[in-house]
């Protein structure tokens, strides 16, 4: 059992795909490759025999997501599925669940109980119509955390225009393969289908009866969008400065659909027409909205599902501030809340006044927007030597499913108390707000923190570390009962396996685990790429160029991942590696040196056009 790693392993799937695409649904070849290169393609192999496959994702909310699982004919009744499945399971125990969409009329439906997954849900079939799916899931973390993020999960939403949705009522139409593909049964969950309420224009510029099936087909089966049209107009205003004013009805109803997609956080609007697919990158831009044909959808899904969480164009103008508060007058109090969770605005203001009062021993920190209104709340305390505690740790209300809200959520998890300059011997972080969003505890769990006793958890461990060191620092930690036996031993397992050959995978995940300690086992690579001052103070260096954190040209920095866009000489040729910033510059104001060092999950080769288009 493993990964797929060849291109003859890639060809081998795709063929068992073509043989069972009858149960699989249609899945552009794009979307094979993009699986492949995140190296989510698990094989089980005999020799050199493919004998069947598992084509999976892993989404925000902790979970695995199982897309395909088919087995090559000729190997059938020889648990190869149970043996792919027990692989996913052992690999990705540090998740909180593995779970899947199947066709209750198909035979497969009965096997997954046989593997140990649990019947939770009946959801229906496709938009156009199709049998019950039922939801399978089967748990590998059993923390109320994890439930939480899991159950309160938000899909990506997908704005399709009229002939997307006129093409997935009608099998007879040419691409009505292709648009049904935002509809398989493995997407039902991951993407949020909808349309906008200016589908009734097109509908009504179409013949009869086409005309009276489709006005019935959206009303019954379709999500209307209509959101603020104070909001809707702002984006039309951009679209039109971009596009210009329409001259027809149908550039009417285009500028329409992008405006009111883009107001509601669309992560992408679907369209086949032409003048707007070429107008794609300039769309984007401009308004920080995808257009794209359904196969780009699908082919391209981790780059959509991530724009949905956090995009910085909706940080350009916001000119957000990190500040110690020092008056509770200066939060918006109901803004953090939780009413239905037993908190009142009294209790609350009298427990941060006592906060306040005590500042050696509390800490509370808010960011603000440039109108100087409260965006998030960190309250924080030294419990000892080795611990620092968080009590609260939200978000304002009003930015709940925001693109920046989103951001917010990224940003803090991964530096909840700022860069902790204070606190230099603290090596754990323990959240204990029982009131943490599902937002916030997903962003947690992709930045380091672990799950543990109904609490989240992070270690720091700075300086350089041996195998032998590091796993005897955890085993102390452990016996003080400082952190969960539990995580002491995940992240011991991590360091002994990280020292196998090719294992550089976990060295990188054990990395991210113990920011921002470096190991000196392991076989990480690491590169030196040099930047330019003017992008180093961009992307880390604001201390350098003495600005505010979050001035209106540094709020990149809110923005915890980040691509670097570089030629193809002399560039890592992996995709787990450490970088080493080389800043160029005057050596007076720190240039001629290496500044900082970036963790590397990932790298592209592909031409510029294609990669911006990706990673905007």
């Amino acid at each position: 059992m493993d990964r797929a790693s060849s291109e003859s392993d890639l060809a081998t799937v795709k063929q068992i795909y073509r043989a069972n695409k009858k149960t699989l649904g249609f899945l552009p070849s794009g979307a094979f490759g993009e699986r492949f290169a995140a190296k989510e393609i698990a094989i089980a192999r005999s020799q050199s025999d493919v004998l069947g496959y598992a084509l999976f994702t892993t989404n925000q909310a902790g979970e695995l997501r199982i897309a395909h699982l088919a087995v090559d004919l000729h190997f059938r009744g020889q648990r190869v599925a149970e043996k792919i499945v027990d692989y996913l399971k052992a690999e990705f125990a540090n998740l909180a669940r593995i779970r899947l969409n199947c066709r209750a009329d198909f035979p497969a439906s009965r096997m997954w109980q046989r593997l140990g997954f649990k019947a939770i849900d009946r959801i229906d079939g496709k938009l156009a119509g199709g049998s019950e799916l039922i939801v399978y899931h089967y748990r590998l973390n059993d923390m109320p955390l994890f439930g939480q993020v899991v159950d309160e999960a938000k899909a990506a939403l997908i704005v399709c225009d009229a002939n997307v949705c006129i093409d997935i009522k009608y099998p007879t139409r040419q691409r009505h393969e292709a648009s049904c593909g935002l509809c398989a049964d493995w997407l039902r969950q991951e993407l949020q289908l909808a349309t906008t309420e200016e589908v009734y224009n097109d509908i009504a510029r179409q013949d009869e009866p086409l005309r009276s099936e489709m006005l019935t087909e959206v009303k019954k089966n379709w999500r209307i969008l209509a959101p603020a049209q104070e909001d809707v107009e702002q984006q039309r205003k951009l679209i039109r400065e971009l596009l210009g004013p329409p001259t027809r009805d149908d550039d009417a109803s285009d500028q329409s659909h992008l405006a009111i997609a883009a107001a509601a956080n669309a992560a992408a609007f679907v369209t086949f027409d032409k003048d707007l697919l070429k107008r794609a990158p300039d769309i984007l831009g401009k308004i920080g909205l995808r257009v794209q044909k359904p196969s780009a959808v699908i082919t391209e899904f981790d780059s959509v599902v991530r724009s949905s969480l956090y995009q910085y164009r909706d940080l350009r103008k916001s000119g957000v501030e990190r500040c110690r508060v020092k008056s509770v007058k200066e939060i918006e109090i109901e803004q953090f809340i939780e009413f239905s969770r037993g908190e009142n605005e009294k209790q609350f203001a009298s427990f941060l006044d006592g906060v306040l009062s005590l500042p050696k021993r509390w800490e509370l920190y808010q960011v603000i927007d440039s109108a100087n209104r409260s965006m998030s709340i960190t309250v924080a305390t030294q419990e000892n030597d080795q611990t620092t505690a968080i009590t609260h740790l939200r978000v304002a209300r009003r930015l709940s499913g925001t693109r920046l809200g989103n951001s917010l959520n990224e940003y803090i998890a991964h530096m909840p108390l700022g860069l902790q300059r204070n606190r230099p011997s603290s090596m754990l972080t323990r959240i204990d707000d029982a009131c943490l969003s599902p937002e916030m505890v997903s962003a947690c769990l992709r930045r380091g923190f672990f799950a543990a006793s109904g609490k989240l958890w992070r270690v720091s461990l700075s300086g350089f570390w041996t195998q032998q060191d590091l796993v005897d620092q955890l085993l102390v930690l452990s016996q003080s009962f400082a952190m969960p036996a539990s995580i002491c031993n995940r992240l011991t397992a991590m360091a002994i396996a990280a020292s196998g050959p090719g294992n550089e995978s976990v060295a990188l995940d054990l990395e991210r685990s113990i920011f921002p300690g470096k190991l000196c086992f392991g076989g990480l690579p690491s590169y030196v790429i040099p930047i330019r001052p003017e992008w180093a103070q961009e992307l880390f260096d604001f201390r350098l160029w003495d600005r505010p954190l979050f001035s209106p040209d540094t709020q990149l920095l809110i923005n915890p991942d980040s691509v670097y866009y570089k030629r193809p000489r002399n560039s890592p040729n992996t995709n787990g590696a450490r970088i080493l910033w080389y800043v160029s510059g005057d050596a007076k104001k720190g240039g001629n040196r290496i500044r900082a060092c970036s963790l590397m999950t990932k790298g592209v080769s592909s031409t510029v056009k294609d990669l911006f288009r990706e990673y905007e």
